[in-house]
């Protein structure tokens, strides 16, 4: 996850020295990156052969099915986020925009 700082001051002496303007843009997560969550780690090929309760031969594979439960086609398949990015319910990006005046 990227974060991100962008800001200017502008002087405002003309209403009294020392005076200023600070601008300041803030991002956080600005690449829009997903935080994955763990891959699935359980399998089990008893629960999901089509071939009478066996795994499958050497070099043989499951297809995979999107949507599916089962865990020997899951295995290894990130399936959910981690993480969230202050009180939102999601990792996405967050820009939050300030202006300070200091006297």
């Amino acid at each position: 996850m990227t974060n991100m700082t962008i800001g200017r001051d502008f002087p405002l002496a003309q209403w009294r020295e020392g005076m200023r303007l600070n601008i300041r843009v803030e991002g956080y997560n600005v690449f829009n990156t997903p935080n994955l969550g763990q891959p699935q780690a359980t399998f089990s090929c008893s629960t999901t052969s089509t071939n009478g309760g066996s795994c499958p031969a050497a070099g043989g594979s499951y297809p995979l099915i999107v949507g599916s439960t089962t865990s020997a086609v899951n295995f290894g398949s990130i399936r959910s986020t981690f993480g969230n990015n202050g009180n939102t319910s999601t990792n996405g990006r967050k820009l939050q925009f300030a202006a300070t005046v200091f006297f």
